[in-house]
C-alpha cells in the first residue's frame, strides 16, 4: 500500500509538471502568433504611409506644373510670336520632365504587375500575394465552402478569402511573357474627348491644344474632336499644321457633315 501511495503521488507530480509545461507552451505559442500578426500590421501601415507620401509628391508636382502653365498663358497674351514660341518650347520641356517623373514613380508598380497572373485559377501549393496585407505566401489548403483558403505567410498560417489572393508567376512564366502592354497612365476617363478652341487667338489655341493632346493621350483615348469653327480659316489652318508635327498624332482629318464639317478636326492617336 505504501508503494502504491508513493506511485500515486509521483504520478500526480508528473501530471502537474506536464500541465505546467503545456500551459507555458500555449502561452509562448499565443505570444508568437500575436507578435507575427503585429509585425504584419506594422508592415501594412508602413506600406500605406509610403504610398501616401508618393501620391503627395506626384500631386504636388502636378499642381506646380499646372500653376506654371496658367502663368505662361497669362503672359502669352502680351508677348510677340517669338516669345510665345519660346514659351511653347519651355512648356513642352516641362511636360517631358513631368512625364519622366511620373514614369519613375510608377515604374515599380508596372514591373510588379508583370509578376502576377490573375487569369489562372488558384490551386493548393500556389505562391500568392494577399492583396489586403500586401504580403506574399503560399496556399496550403483547398477552397472551402465559404471560398476561403489557408495561406502560409512566413511562420503564420491564416484563413483568407480566395478573392483577396492573386497568383504569383513562377520564374519560368515570367521569362515566357512578352511585355507588350502600354505604360500605365495616371489619368483615366476624366478627359473630355472634345475640346473647343473657338474664341482663342491662334497662339492661345495652340498652347491649350498642346496640353490637351498630352492629357488625352495619357488617358488612353483613341480619338478626339477639336472644335475650331470655320471663320476665316486661320485657326483651322494653324491647328492642321500643328497636328502634322505633334508626336502623339497618328492622323487628322476634317469632320464629316454629321461631325461638324470644316469646323471640326478629328484626331487619331498613335
Amino acid at each position: 500500500m505504501k508503494q502504491i501511495e508513493e506511485n500515486r503521488i509521483y504520478i500526480e507530480e508528473k501530471k502537474r509538471e506536464i500541465d505546467r509545461l503545456n500551459e507555458e507552451s500555449q502561452k509562448k505559442h499565443s505570444s508568437f502568433i500575436d507578435k507575427e500578426r503585429k509585425s504584419l500590421e506594422k508592415s501594412e501601415k508602413m506600406i500605406d504611409e509610403a504610398n501616401y507620401e508618393a501620391r503627395k509628391i506626384v500631386e504636388s508636382a502636378q499642381r506646380e506644373a499646372s500653376e506654371i502653365i496658367k502663368e505662361l498663358r497669362k503672359l502669352s497674351a502680351n508677348m510677340d510670336k517669338d516669345k510665345v514660341r519660346r514659351i511653347n518650347e519651355l512648356r513642352q520641356s516641362l511636360n517631358e520632365k513631368t512625364k519622366e517623373f511620373e514614369e519613375n514613380q510608377y515604374s515599380e508598380d508596372i514591373y510588379n504587375q508583370d509578376n502576377y497572373d490573375e487569369d489562372t485559377p488558384l490551386e493548393n501549393g500556389d505562391s500568392v500575394l494577399v492583396r489586403s496585407l500586401n504580403q506574399k505566401g503560399y496556399i496550403i489548403s483547398d477552397v472551402d465552402n465559404s471560398q476561403n483558403v489557408m495561406v502560409q505567410i512566413g511562420l503564420l498560417k491564416m484563413k483568407v478569402k480566395k478573392s483577396d489572393l492573386v497568383k504569383i508567376k513562377s520564374e519560368e512564366e515570367k521569362k515566357q511573357k512578352t511585355n507588350t502592354s502600354r505604360m500605365i497612365k495616371l489619368k483615366t476617363s476624366s478627359i473630355n474627348p472634345v475640346i473647343d478652341l473657338r474664341g482663342l487667338t491662334l497662339d492661345e489655341a495652340l498652347l491649350e491644344l498642346d496640353k490637351y493632346l498630352d492629357d488625352a493621350f495619357m488617358s488612353n483615348l483613341n480619338e478626339v474632336q477639336i472644335i475650331h469653327g470655320k471663320g476665316t480659316g486661320v485657326l483651322r489652318e494653324g491647328v492642321t499644321q500643328f497636328l502634322k508635327k505633334h508626336k502623339h498624332v497618328k492622323q487628322s482629318r476634317l469632320g464629316t457633315f454629321n461631325e461638324g464639317g470644316d469646323g471640326v478636326t478629328i484626331v487619331t492617336f498613335k
